[in-house]
């Protein structure tokens, strides 16, 4: 499983959910019972996230730090939790994570589909940690403000094919002419912001009177126009490019929330 940090501090709202889900651990065996609520608690937090203390968990639960030590063990043997250096735990930290794009780009989604880093988590480019220094998933055109604020991380840019497909589509349209996008909502946002990146000395415009038409590879043309194509998902250079770099940088898997009960070999408190 693909996974990122987004913080690696402890946040108000995992202490909570910890001291929500304990607070009705009773009967049976109390570090299976910990186990079991810690991981249903910690599954919605980001990954890479710091853990509260055991003097803080000790507190908002009730439970000793012995019970919770061992059910916190027992987590990082499943795979749901690591235990850092100086003894604190956190959510497992991969190093894959995805920017949210400010605006539509459909070739980000591409990426992600079926065959791709899916597991991956995707956040806005302000909720990631400035010092995140993993592999980092953004759309082509976004590129220059996600290097600006991840300076240490490995950053890809997705649907540079697009780009290059306008770019060269429209290398001989003179300034100052009117440029139509037909294509899906989203598609045609998308490649309306690529003309005004690549070529801000053209007009674009959805509907109405243009010179040049642009549209996706394969879609049937009803104008006279003269009609540029560009490519809806990366090429296939692109996509095994993105597919090696996220190899290279894939993480552990994450234990599910019922793992631990599953064990017979916690410690006993």
């Amino acid at each position: 499983m693909l996974v990122a940090v987004a913080s690696h501090a402890t946040s108000p709202a995992l202490v909570q959910r910890v001291a929500d889900a304990v607070r009705d651990v009773r009967g049976g065996d109390r570090t299976l019972l910990a186990a079991d609520a810690l991981a249903a608690a910690i599954a919605l937090e980001a990954p890479g996230a710091r853990l509260p203390s055991l003097r803080m968990l000790a507190r908002v639960t009730g439970l000793h730090r012995n019970t919770l030590r061992a059910a916190l063990e027992l987590l990082a043997r499943e795979g749901a939790v690591e235990r850092e250096p100086h003894g604190r735990y956190r959510t497992l930290g991969g190093d894959v994570v995805v920017v949210l794009p400010e605006a539509p780009w459909p070739w980000l989604d591409a990426v992600l589909g079926p065959g791709g880093p899916r597991a991956a988590p995707a956040m806005p480019l302000a909720k990631i940690d400035p010092d995140w220094r993993g592999l980092v998933l953004a759309a082509e055109i976004e590129l220059d403000a996600v290097r600006a604020r991840l300076a240490r991380a490995e950053v890809l840019g997705v649907g540079a094919s697009v780009i290059v497909d306008v770019e060269l589509g429209l290398a001989d349209v003179p300034a100052g002419r009117r440029v139509r996008v037909d294509a899906p909502a989203d598609v045609e946002a998308a490649v309306r912001r690529v003309v005004a990146d690549v070529r801000p000395d053209l007009v674009t415009a959805a509907t109405g009177p243009a010179d040049v038409v642009l549209m996706p590879v394969g879609a049937v043309a009803t104008t006279d126009l003269p009609v540029r194509r560009f490519r809806t998902a990366p090429g296939n250079v692109e996509l095994q490019l993105v597919a090696a770099r996220v190899a290279h940088h894939g993480g552990p898997p994450t234990a599910s929330a019922s793992s631990a009960s599953s064990s017979g070999s916690a410690a006993r408190q």
